[in-house]
């Protein structure tokens, strides 16, 4: 199951409970913000937090994890690449819109590494690597392979940002072209900034530049 929740502090972001139907156990997916509210919310709805997972480093898509780490001792995975953007605030862009944001010891993945919830080692994340939005963006794909948490690389009728510092315009098209619409087409994608689309419906669209 997942469940999408829309958060805001300077930006609106959508962070996502991805959870086991089998015992309520889950993934926490880009917490932008809102930390203790999410928190509250996996209370409520019975569900058992075991991870953060980061589609990249931006703080609109970190922004809740201090008062996360503040309730809860759970890992907090990123790409390999994450520090440029975690430990910058420069790059994490938190500088030039609100105060600084650092996140530290994150635990670090690489592509096609796949994150299992020690409760159930079926139910996982699949890490694809798909720069180009930053240089440390990754896709998370779900164990059924027709979910997709695609974080700010895609959105509904339109590609990525590629204009932030780190940021390609080449390898954002890669990425999408070479990669997100190469998984099967019922294949749902959960974006940062967007409401759900699919692989299909974004092969129809043909995928507009973001402006």
């Amino acid at each position: 199951m997942v469940y999408k929740i829309k958060v805001e502090d300077i930006f609106q972001t959508y962070a996502y409970f991805y959870v086991n139907d089998a015992d309520g156990h889950a993934f926490l997916i880009d917490p932008g913000a809102e930390g203790d509210r999410l928190l509250y919310f996996a209370e409520e709805k019975g569900i058992i937090t075991d991870a953060v997972v980061l589609t990249h480093g931006h703080f609109d898509h970190t922004g809740g994890i201090a008062d996360i780490r503040k309730r809860l001792d759970m890992p907090v995975y990123a790409h390999e690449r994450s520090d440029e953007y975690l430990l910058d605030p420069y790059m994490n862009l938190s500088r030039e819109y609100t105060e600084d944001i650092i996140i530290e010891n994150a635990v670090k993945v690489k592509d096609s590494d796949i994150l299992h919830l020690d409760s159930d080692p079926s139910f996982g994340l699949r890490i694809m690597y798909t720069p180009g939005h930053t240089t440390d963006s990754i896709c998370l794909i779900g164990s059924s392979e027709k979910i997709a948490f695609v974080g700010d690389t895609i959105f509904k009728g339109r590609l990525g940002f590629a204009g932030y510092p780190g940021g390609n315009p080449e390898d954002l098209k890669k990425s999408v072209f070479e990669k997100i619409l190469k998984l099967p087409d019922e294949t749902v994608l959960y974006s940062g900034h967007s409401m759900v689309t699919t692989v299909a419906k974004e092969k129809m669209f043909r995928v507009m530049p973001f402006k």
